[in-house]
């Protein structure tokens, strides 16, 4: 039997709509706790609503190349499987290692000779034991997180401000310092997504329109995927 006859069964479908269920639940709740928080720290329902609608449009972004990686992946995976992992975890970088590290164990060649019904579930299960390690990493550590920063809360309400930001800085510096290395194309990719992101932010605040810098990310995303594009 075509292992593509398992992997896009109504049984598959049915769990990965069943996960997106979920997601979409959590996203209400997150945002409803969002507004109800909002006035415990003085910021403004229209404050909260523009976060909204900012954090919407910069996924556009990266979704757009998590859906290139997708479509890829539909005619070895199927859809359910495809939509349970790049759709939930959303690093397509760590599903395709994932995927070629399990058919390499095998001994095989991703989607090549020989890749049937028992090497797709060994590379499922791998692709999908790394992404539980992430949410059981945040659910374990989420209290323990929770708890340190009432802590610092109390004592320095500035810190708590500044830290993360500089926690996030310096991880989206290190990860954009990796890639200029690796090719002329990745230079270049760069270059143009950050030149676009800097003109966009100059703009927003010499006219004042805010929804500029809302959708600042997924323009630039978009403009260096089309760089990569014709510079390959």
């Amino acid at each position: 039997m075509d292992y593509l006859a398992v992997a896009n069964s109504p049984f598959l479908w049915a769990c990965a709509i069943s996960i997106f269920l979920v997601i979409v639940l959590q996203s209400v709740i997150y945002i409803r706790a969002g507004f109800k928080e909002a006035p415990l720290i003085d910021m403004p329902r229209s404050e909260v609503h523009a976060s909204v609608r900012a954090g919407a449009i910069s996924a556009i972004g990266p979704s757009i190349a998590i859906v290139v990686v997708a479509v890829g992946l539909l005619s070895l995976f199927g859809g359910p499987a495809v939509l349970m992992r790049i759709g939930l975890i959303g690093s397509a970088g760590y599903e395709l290692i994932a995927a070629n590290a399990g058919s390499e164990a095998l001994g095989l060649e991703l989607g090549g000779e020989g890749f049937d019904g028992a090497a797709f579930a060994t590379v499922f299960t791998v692709m999908s034991l790394g992404g539980a390690m992430w949410m059981i990493s945040a659910l374990s550590l989420g209290p323990v997180i929770k708890r340190v920063e009432r802590t610092v809360r109390k004592r320095n309400a500035t810190l708590l401000k500044i830290v993360p930001a500089a926690a996030l800085m310096a991880a989206f510096g290190y990860l954009v310092s990796q890639e200029p290395v690796k090719s002329p194309v990745h230079l270049y990719v760069v270059v143009t997504a950050t030149l676009t992101a800097v003109i966009l932010q100059i703009a927003a605040k010499a006219s004042g329109r805010s929804w500029i810098r809302e959708w600042c990310l997924a323009i630039s995303m978009a403009v260096g995927l089309l760089t990569a594009g014709v510079a390959a």
